[in-house]
């Protein structure tokens, strides 16, 4: 009986002992495959320093490349970055872009080295998608099939594919294919073939600089066309007093005394390209701009928008409300009462390093998104015919899942109760990414809610400026996402926002 008895005891021992191993074993995996544990964590860890080694490679070949009058020599440059195991990417007339243990950096040709390109694991053959700088995070769960989206802890921003591919594509590029980074107009001129199936533009919208009445340049002609919007005196007279002078003819031979209708007007410019009165940038800083965005797109597959419309803390009550810095992030107030000029002004005070810059969209990014959009099964009908069924209209019904709306004729937002609020069919502004049917590859609102200022240009007679998308206070078919309407420069109401691009 004591055998029987040490046997008993002997197997219950055992049975504990496996139970025990079991639990540890089961408390050691979640702890090494964990999303916080040691082996996730390591590999964090090995990225970080992977980084690190690749940042520290291209340092000491830059400090190695400047010759003794301390000029940065950029072919002593991209040899040392050979010599350590790294290749040459690509290069232009102002920058290097130098691959490192799996890492992407862009140095310029005096030797400054802008944020390395960490985001890898989505950088195809088709698009780059990269951190500004190192403030940026990826938003977990997002990606390229569903949008991918980055944050520097404040603002968030989606990013918008444009194939690299489009460029030797014969369709697009007409048998013109871009010569660099730098060819400008032949990158444009494919985007604009690319985008052309869902926009219907017209000849009088462009991507140009223009002034406070709409007046433009393009580096030669000394005379452009102005738009007097309202067609009256009003406006005739504050423009001449600010020309100078206006004709008749874009000549300018036959001055204009007086207002006449139905008359076309022009006036001499060359002296007025520092008037940031119209789309709040210098002639000069404008086609800056406008290369710098044309360059990146052609080089990196693709830009930033912001994953919402701009906003603000508290709501703005009218024009005459401080005009703060934009923040873009869920539950905001729009950022509205603003006119166009401003909206550039104040997106630029938004701080993303120096190596990148936040504008308003031009009118080819807008095109880009709808295209976007469209290749990730939107269909083109959704984007230029009737955006009802996922923008914010006045003709549909849908839960408002967060975040407060203000009804039409009321003068203050109302907050969501739990259980969300039932949106009628009726006008109602909604503060940004209250609802989550209002958005496509994680972009909310480009269909609805407010209209958008852009940097594009109307040369017709009802304003030069240009804003895009919809409108909360009006059908869906009426204002659909590649919606396009002019306004004055000196435009101000509570349904007109903006949004930002980052590039």
């Amino acid at each position: 009986s004591q055998l029987k008895q040490n046997k008993g005891i002997t197997l219950i021992a055992l049975i504990i002992t496996i139970i025990v191993l079991l639990i540890l074993a089961g408390v050691t995996i979640a702890a090494l495959s964990g999303p916080n544990g040691i082996l996730s964590n390591a590999d964090k860890a090995k990225e970080q320093t992977a980084e690190s080694g690749a940042r520290e490679k291209i340092n000491i070949a830059v400090s190695g490349s400047y010759d003794t009058t301390g000029r940065f020599d950029s072919e002593k440059f991209k040899e040392e970055i050979q010599n350590m195991g790294g290749s040459i990417v690509a290069e232009d007339d102002s920058t290097i872009t130098v691959e490192m243990d799996g890492y992407e950096a862009i140095i310029d040709k005096n030797g400054k080295i802008k944020e390395t390109i960490i985001m890898k694991d989505y950088q195809t053959s088709d698009t780059k998608p990269y951190l500004p700088n190192s403030n940026f995070t990826q938003v977990p769960g997002t990606n390229l099939e569903n949008g991918l989206v980055i944050t520097d802890g404040t603002n968030y921003y989606t990013w918008i594919e444009v194939p690299i591919s489009i460029y030797n594509n014969t369709t697009y590029n007409k048998g013109n294919v871009p010569q660099g980074a730098n060819d400008y107009y032949t990158i444009e001129t494919v985007l604009n073939n690319y985008t052309s199936t869902l926009v219907s533009k017209g000849e009088t919208y462009e991507d140009v600089w223009y002034d406070r009445y709409g007046a433009t340049y393009d580096g030669t002609n000394e005379y452009s066309q102005i738009i007097i919007s309202p067609p009256d005196s009003s406006i005739f007279n504050p423009a001449k007093e600010y020309y100078g002078k206006i004709y008749t003819d874009e000549n300018g031979e036959n001055e204009a005394t007086d207002y006449k209708n139905g008359t076309t007007y022009y006036v001499k410019i060359t002296d007025n390209l520092n008037d940031v009165a119209g789309c709040g940038l210098t002639y000069e800083k404008y086609n800056n701009l406008k290369e710098n965005m044309l360059s990146s797109i052609y080089k990196n597959g693709g830009f930033w928008i912001g994953q919402y419309e701009a906003g603000v803390n508290v709501q703005r009550m009218n024009s005459n409300d401080d005009l703060t810095i934009p923040i873009i992030k869920q539950n905001m107030y729009p950022y509205t009462y603003i006119r166009c000029s401003d909206a550039q002004i104040k997106i630029s005070e938004i701080e993303v390093g120096n190596d990148c810059t936040c504008s308003l969209l031009f009118g080819i990014q807008w095109d880009l998104v709808l295209k976007h959009l469209e290749k990730h099964d939107v269909d083109s009908k959704e984007l230029i015919n009737d955006s009802s069924n996922w923008g914010n209209y006045s003709n549909v019904s849908f839960n408002v899942e967060r975040g407060e709306y203000l009804i039409e004729g009321e003068t203050k937002f109302v907050p969501v109760q739990d259980g969300g609020y039932l949106k009628p069919e009726s006008s109602v502004l909604l503060t940004t990414g209250a609802a989550d049917r209002n958005s496509k590859m994680n972009i909310y609102d480009l269909a609805g809610n407010v209209y958008e200022w852009t940097l594009e240009h109307d040369a017709s007679f009802s304003g030069p400026c240009v804003v895009r998308g919809g409108l909360a206070y009006s059908p869906g078919s009426y204002f659909p996402a590649s919606n396009r309407n002019s306004r004055s420069a000196t435009t101000t109401y509570g349904s007109y926002g903006f949004r930002v691009a980052l590039y």
